[in-house]
Formats: structure tokens, sequence, C-alpha cells
């Protein structure tokens, strides 16, 4: 009893510092960074560099983050000291291309396709690195590291007014953070010689890596496909309406990676509790995740992006709604990552895809922002029901073992 009352103590501690660390994160980014742009830029300008941070968050969620939490999901399974560095070394070609092929598309210039690419580079490092510090249980490092992303940030600001140099306050952001990273982590410490479970690691990491694209459309694609369809003025819109679904993820993202730390994958009971208490508690936490975006995300256009907000009051209510089922369905795929075939989600993220497409082209064609707002709404209602149905199979099958078993 004690113990476990100090395991659920240690939990709670590692969610606080993982949260407040997460969220001095999304606070910078989305309060401070991107409204400050809003303002110093124009339209055109700031809705490709809303096109480029999704840009960045896909590859460094894809690559640097999804490297580290494989690491976390197969912890017991393969040493600690399996040679994670080498594959982030061997990612990095990658990481270029992508990188330069999509800020040529977007039409920077030559300075700030160099310099852009570099902050995602490092961006892929500080991920990788918060990854390391989870595995670890360490999550005041996860704190500080942000604390650090913060304070590069607002130095950065402070030279853009200025010197209108877009690349300048997410690059101080990251050399701050590459600085503590490379003293607190292994990146430094650790060879990069060819280990017996690299084949093993890569061939996982291909997998989640899929996962995690798939994931990360569902939060970015709607910003990406909405420039061709809609146009510089809809994506600025657009985002300045749904950015609040970023600060939700205080709850979701933070949550995922305590979750991970802490799920025992050959823990029958375990699995039992936490399957069957996700399933009682997720249509609560809909209502109430809604109940509360929707005023936030109203203050939050009028505070941050006021020169849009006559446009966003008809995309408050599609947007709350989208975002209180992509919440959940966030903390559910935690879960499902654990105790599923990955085959399962990708089906469930494909399907999203082609609804969102289907639907955004389709309703927005005739309804124009609007209907694409409310397409994206209906396409994460379908994934959150495609992951409630696959957990509803795992929960089915736990109970059958359980009748067995008493037999």
């Amino acid at each position: 009893m004690i113990e476990t009352n100090k395991k659920r103590k240690k939990i709670i501690i590692d969610l606080f510092f993982n949260t407040f660390g997460f969220g001095i994160y999304m606070i910078t980014q989305q309060i401070i960074l991107l409204p400050i742009m809003a303002q110093v830029f124009p339209e055109t300008e700031f809705s490709k560099i809303v096109l480029y941070v999704s840009i960045y968050a896909i590859i460094t969620n894809v690559l640097g983050s999804e490297l580290g939490i494989v690491r976390q999901v197969k912890q017991d399974n393969i040493s600690s000291s399996s040679n994670y560095n080498r594959i982030l070394l061997q990612l990095l070609p990658l990481v270029v291309i992508v990188s330069i092929i999509a800020l040529v598309a977007l039409k920077f210039s030559i300075l700030e396709i160099l310099l852009l690419t570099v902050v995602i580079i490092l961006g892929n490092l500080r991920l990788y690195s918060a990854a390391y510090f989870r595995v670890n249980k360490d999550f005041k490092n996860v704190v500080i590291q942000n604390v650090l992303y913060l304070i590069g940030i607002i130095l950065g600001v402070s030279i853009l007014y200025v010197s209108k140099l877009i690349w300048i306050p997410m690059l101080l952001a990251e050399v701050l953070c590459l600085i503590f990273d490379l003293v607190k982590t292994d990146l430094l410490k650790c060879n990069i010689t060819k280990t017996e479970e690299n084949k093993n690691i890569w061939k996982t990491f291909k997998n989640f890596g899929f996962i995690s694209f798939l994931v990360n459309m569902t939060t970015y694609f709607d910003k990406i496909i909405i420039y061709p369809i809609l146009g510089d003025n809809a994506v600025s819109v657009y985002y300045s309406t749904s950015s609040m679904s970023k600060i939700l993820a205080l709850i979701t993202n933070p949550l995922h990676g305590v979750i991970l730390s802490w799920l025992k994958g050959n823990d029958e009971d375990f699995k039992n509790k936490v399957t069957k208490t996700t399933l009682k508690v997720n249509i609560p936490v809909i209502i109430l995740t809604f109940i509360i975006g929707l005023p936030i995300t109203y203050l939050a256009v009028r505070i941050l992006y006021p020169q849009y907000l006559e446009s966003a009051l008809p995309l408050l209510l599609p947007v709350s709604i989208g975002m209180a089922f992509n919440t959940v369905a966030s903390i559910v795929k935690a879960i499902l990552l654990k105790y599923v075939d990955s085959k399962k989600l990708v089906t469930s993220y494909i399907i999203y895809i082609i609804i969102l497409v289907a639907a955004g082209i389709g309703m927005s064609s005739f309804a124009g922002i609007i209907g694409f707002a409310y397409a994206t709404a209906i396409s994460k209602f379908a994934l959150w029901f495609m992951f409630m149905i696959i957990l509803r199979n795992i929960n089915k099958t736990e109970i059958r073992k359980e009748e067995i078993s008493e037999k």
C-alpha cells in the first residue's frame, strides 16, 4: 500500500513537471512568438510563417521526438546503452533535404532557407533530448530546457522588432537549448558504433515514425491544405482561431509522455484497469474540453489576434468541437501505442486524412473557410470514434481472458 501511494505520488509529480515544462514551450510559441510575428509581418508573410511552424513541428515530432519515444516505449526490451544517437545522426540528411524542399516551396530567401533549416535541425535535437529526460524520469530538466527556450524567444523578439529577421527568435531559443542538452544528455557522451540492437531499433522507429507522421497530420495538415484551397487570408484566420488547440495540448502531450513512461506492457490487470477507466471517462472529458475550450478560444483570438476576430467568430463552434475530440483521441493514442498492433493505428489515420481532404475540399467549395472548419471537426470525430472501437475491442479481449482464467 505504501509502495503504491509512493508510485502514485511520483506519477503526479512527473506529470506536473512535464505539463509545466511543455506549458512553458506552448505559451512561448503560441502566446508570445506567433502573435508578435502577426503584428510585425504582413498577412502574406505571416501565413508563410504559420506554414513553416507546421512543417517544423511535423519534422521534429516525427523524427527527433519519435526516436526518443521509441526509447521510452522499448525501455524494458532494449538496453539503455543501445545507440539511439547513431540513428539520430543518420536522420540528419533526411531532415536537411525535407526542410530545404519545403522552404523553397514556400519561397523563403536563400539566407532564410539556410537558417530556418538550422532551426529545424536544432529543434530535432531538442525534442530528442526532452525524450531522453523522460526516459530517465528527469522531468525537472524538461522544465529547465523550456525555460531556456522562453529566454531565447524573448531575446529574439526584442531583436525582431528592429531587424524583421524571421529566423532570429527561433534560432536563439534553439541554440540556448542545444548548449543545455549537450551538457545534460548523452549526445556527446555515447559513441555511435553500430550495435546488435540497431536494426531492431530502426524497425521499431520506422513503425512509430510513420504513425507519428499520420498523428501530426491530424494536428497540422488542416493548416497546410487550407493554403492551396483558400489562400493566405484563410491560413491566418484559421490559425488564429485554432491556435488554442495547442494550449489544450498542455494536457495531452505531457500526459502522453508520462503515460508512456509508466505503462506496463506485460501487466494484464493494469492493462485492463487502464482501458476500462479510459472508456468510462472519455465522454465527460470531451464535454469538459468543449465547455472550457469554446470561451478560451474566443478570448485568445480577441486578445492575441484582434485583427482576425470578426472573421474568426463563425469558426469558434466547429474548431472547439474538433479540439475536444482531438484532445481525447491524443490521450487514447498513448494507450493504443502500447497495447495494439500499429497497423490498426495506421489504418485509422489514413482514413482520417482521406475524410479530411475529401470533406475539406467539398465543404469549402460551397461554404468557404466555415465549411473547412466543420470538415476538420467531422474528421477529428471520425478519428476519435475509430480509436474508441479499437479500445473497446481491447477491453472485450481482457474480459474474455478474465472469464477463461476464472474457469
